[in-house]
């Protein structure tokens, strides 16, 4: 993204400019709508493993309200970025399997077990 300090603004495309304004967005969230879209994939995927990433709290979105509902779906298996997105994530999910994407480290190995989170 282009700060709009950066932007030439007799050049700038106008869309670009309300894109970064600094007016408040509100958001509304279907959670029913991604239950349903998990459960599609999920019978699509029979035989195989349907899992979600919910990193970045849940792609900003809150990540204990989305994998609730996912797990609430169906779903056993959850990705996340950090070590401690997954130690945060087994707080709301103890059973799930939780894979970490940065992998685990010799100095946070004993973490690892503790939160029984998989690199």
């Amino acid at each position: 993204m282009i700060p709009l300090n950066k932007i030439n603004k007799r050049n700038a495309n106008p869309n670009l400019m309300k894109i970064h304004s600094t007016r408040q967005i509100k958001r509304c969230i279907d959670l029913n709508a991604l239950s349903g879209n998990y459960r599609i994939l999920a019978e699509r995927c029979q035989g195989s493993e349907c899992a979600t990433v919910v990193k970045a709290n849940g792609y900003g979105l809150g990540v204990d309200a989305v994998s609730r509902v996912f797990h609430d779906s169906g779903c056993h298996s959850f990705f996340v970025a950090t070590l401690e997105e997954g130690e945060q994530l087994r707080r709301s999910l103890p059973a799930a399997s939780i894979y970490i994407l940065n992998g685990v480290g010799r100095e946070s190995a004993e973490r690892f077990n503790q939160a029984r989170l998989i690199p």
